[in-house]
Parts: structure tokens; C-alpha cells; sequence
């Protein structure tokens, strides 16, 4: 599996790359390198200019690549979370199609290797905590359904499970990547800075897979720091929303606050190495 974390060049996005590079050399050592392809966005909004590399002490393979802004000729910042799917595409057209490939933001890192199931090609492995969490839109029933229900093709609801994360076969990826994209930007354009602007490629994830009958699978396999509760199967942390591990203030962190698990302790080793 090739995990891919989509950054753009900036300093923000910096310190979150060198600590996923730091964890993907822990976990999987020299075959890091087989494991991970970063691509970096050349903007991040309207009127700034393009970057043409970066300079990051980058172990990993990375790729530069266009932002959705200029892709789609869009003059909006509240489209940059689709990002994370224009990017993708931009690294799986060199992909095979039977390749296995983890789609993430970056302020995710494995603690430890992927042991879980891979998915068919009619299927996309997807933690589905972000349903309750703020989703909320899998069923008829779900509390943000009127954000989608104009873009759902057929009335068999199978196939949605309101997650993200995603996992999947890069064949799965090249019959939905376009619409998921495509009603990602729908969504920002209808709610512009509204919350569910911001959560647009979730949607679009959740809609694309719904009317290829794709199949959402949850992995339960995502630790969320200060949210849920470390397990065993969670290979992966997302420390999105963690104020311990704070990604908003990352030059004044107090590691010695940080509790005694393995995401913690890992990033205590990486804010040691820095």
C-alpha cells in the first residue's frame, strides 16, 4: 500500500510532512520509500504564486502538483479541501491500476504497519467515525442528507457509510476520483464558507461511491488523539482536532503533558529530532 498525504508548500503544511516522513521511517524503515508518494501543491490561495519545488529535506519520493484552483479555474479558497483529491489524481495516473493506495490529509501518520484487508475493486476502505462525528449523512434519515440528496442517482443506500480516509485500488479511484471531485465542487460553490464547505470532498467521497455502487467498508483503523480511544487495529493517527499535539501551534508544544501511548511517545521521539 502506497499511503499518499496531500500537503501544499508552505510552512504549515512543513512541520506536518516531517513528522508523517519521521513515522513512515519508524514503521516501515528502508521500504518506507516503496510506501509513500507526497504530493505537494503549488498553492494554497488565489493570488499566491506558484512554487515551483520546496526545499524540505524530503526523504520520501514527493511530487509537485497543480492546485484545484488553477485545474478548474476556480478564485475561491473555500474549494482548497478538494485538494485532496485533485492531488491524488495527479499521482495515480502513474499508478497501476491494481495498486493499493491510501488516501490522506497530512496531519495523519501510521504508528504502525497496515495489517488490515484490502479492499476489491468495488470497494473503498473508509474510517466511518466521521459519520457521527460531524458528517451525518449516510442515510434518508441523517441529519446533513439535504447536503447531498440532489446528487444521488438510484435509492439503493448500501454503499455510503459517511467516512473518509480513504483506502482503495487506484481502478476503484479512476471510475470516481472526476465526480467525486466534480460534487466537491458543486458543494462549495451551493454553501461557500459554511462548514459543509469545508467537509466538500467527504461528501463528494460519500456521493461518488453511492452512485457507482461502490462500496464504503469501515476500517475502524484511525486513532483520533483527545477523541476516541487508542486500539489495537488503529494503524493510523489523525491529530486533526488534538490540543496536546496542537497542528495550530506546533513550535509551542509541552511534551510533557503529551499521556504514555504510542502516538504520543512517537511524537515526543520526533519533536526530540527536530
Amino acid at each position: 500500500m502506497i499511503t499518499i498525504p496531500i500537503a501544499v508548500a508552505n510552512d504549515w503544511f512543513k512541520k506536518q510532512i516531517h513528522f508523517f516522513q519521521y513515522q513512515h521511517l519508524e514503521v516501515y524503515g528502508d521500504d518506507a520509500v516503496n510506501k509513500a508518494i507526497i504530493p505537494i501543491v503549488n498553492k494554497n490561495y488565489p493570488n499566491e504564486p506558484i512554487k515551483d519545488g520546496v526545499d524540505w529535506d524530503m526523504k520520501l519520493p514527493y511530487k509537485m502538483v497543480d492546485s484545484i484552483l488553477d485545474m478548474y479555474d476556480l478564485k475561491d479558497d473555500w474549494f482548497i479541501p478538494t485538494n485532496v483529491f485533485t492531488a491524488a489524481k495527479q499521482v495515480i495516473m502513474d499508478l497501476p491500476d491494481e495498486q493499493v493506495v491510501e488516501i490522506v490529509d497530512s496531519d495523519l501518520v501510521h504508528i504502525k504497519k497496515y495489517t488490515g484487508p484490502y479492499p476489491e475493486y468495488n470497494q473503498v476502505i473508509a474510517d466511518a467515525h466521521y459519520e457521527d462525528w460531524h458528517l451525518k449523512t449516510s442515510t434518508r434519515e441523517s441529519e446533513n442528507f439535504n447536503v447531498i440528496e440532489k446528487y444521488l442517482k438510484h435509492n439503493d443506500f448500501k454503499y455510503m457509510n459517511g467516512g473518509f480516509n480513504v483506502i482503495a485500488r487506484v481502478g476503484t479511484l479512476r471510475v470516481i476520483i472526476d465526480e467525486i471531485i466534480e460534487v466537491s465542487i458543486n458543494i462549495g460553490k451551493e454553501y461557500e464558507r459554511d462548514l459543509c464547505s469545508w467537509w466538500q470532498a467527504m461528501y463528494g467521497l460519500n456521493v461518488a461511491c453511492h452512485n457507482n455502487r461502490v462500496t464504503m467498508i469501515d476500517g475502524k483503523n484511525c486513532y483520533y488523539p483527545s477523541i476516541n480511544q487508542l486500539e489495537d487495529n488503529h494503524h493510523i493517527a489523525h491529530y486533526c482536532c488534538d490540543s496536546l499535539f496542537n497542528k495550530r501551534d506546533m513550535n509551542n508544544l509541552q511534551s510533557d503533558k503529551f499521556p504514555d501511548n504510542i502516538f504520543y511517545n512517537q511524537a515526543k521521539k520526533w519533536l526530540e529530532s527536530v
